[in-house]
């Protein structure tokens, strides 16, 4: 059996701690695309949210985005496959969440949309300059987000919490009870400080699944990357799921194997031994 499609998580998986894809990285990636399988991202970010250094390697074509909310072949400017919140479910979110003390915005049109009160805000919420990086510079700034949505009364592609890191019991909290309160909704993290909801049939694992059958590539052939808690069902599709050595240990219990840390090249690793394995 050899590998035809390896999907890879972004932070906390492919990238370092800083955002940074390693020279190690992108050569282990580019062995296995000279290789014949396909390298796919898997992520929460939307397309053009993800960084320069992915998105411009010669062999990305496909997309696995926004937790397998949308499916793209970016070649050919093609959806394959989208599963988004409905408006009107969208507004009770936000009316429950402006009753809490936390940021909240959304994706919509594959663009991130925050409302100026909060963007202000941003660094009591996201200490780290990495992480608060990667949402300044994927979002549109707006003075009421909500009535941009009321106007153009359209489905949203996720709903991304925020809470600070003296809120983590909150944050625990309404990881617990917005799945019920909102069901059947997904719920789910890929940060320190965020819960991301997305709509029901939006999960990578769907994502995956989506993509194999667009392409004719059994699932058994196919190997995941992950290390949060979005990647839990990505990991149980793919043939192989490969958890992060620093993986929410939930996801490293479910893995058929363990990567070496994200910020030790773990993933160029693992395909080297892919590859001595011949199944590369």
């Amino acid at each position: 059996m050899k590998l035809r499609l390896i999907a890879l998580d972004l932070d906390g998986t492919l990238l370092t701690d800083e955002k940074e894809l390693t020279r190690e990285n992108a050569a282990a990636l580019s062995e296995a695309a000279e290789r014949g399988a396909l390298i796919v991202p898997a992520t929460g970010r939307f397309f053009s949210g993800m960084p320069a250094a992915i998105r411009d390697l010669p062999f990305i074509r496909y997309g696995i985005n926004i937790n397998g909310g949308k499916v793209s072949d970016e070649k050919c400017g093609k959806t394959l496959y989208s599963a988004y919140i409905p408006y009107d479910t969208c507004e009770k979110i936000y009316d429950y969440l402006e009753t809490l003390p936390v940021l909240f915005d959304c994706y919509q049109y594959d663009c991130g949309w925050i409302d100026r009160r909060f963007y202000d805000q941003l660094e009591d919420y996201v200490r780290r300059a990495p992480v608060r990086g990667v949402i300044t510079s994927t979002r549109r700034i707006t003075e009421d987000f909500r009535a941009l949505m009321h106007e153009r009364h359209d489905s949203a592609q996720k709903i991304q919490i925020l809470c600070r890191e003296c809120d983590e019991p909150l944050r625990q909290e309404l990881l617990s009870t917005l799945p019920v309160r909102f069901a059947p909704l997904n719920v789910s993290t890929s940060l320190y400080c965020n819960i991301e909801i997305n709509a029901p049939l939006a999960t990578k694992g769907r994502g995956l699944r989506a993509l194999c059958e667009a392409l004719s590539i059994p699932l058994e052939e196919t190997a995941a990357f992950g290390d949060g808690l979005n990647d839990f069902d990505l990991l149980e599709t793919a043939g192989i799921g490969v958890a992060m050595e620093n993986a929410h240990p939930r996801i490293k219990d479910s893995a058929d194997e363990i990567a070496g840390n994200n910020n030790e090249n773990g993933v160029a690793m693992k395909i080297a031994e892919w590859i001595r394995r011949g199944i590369l």
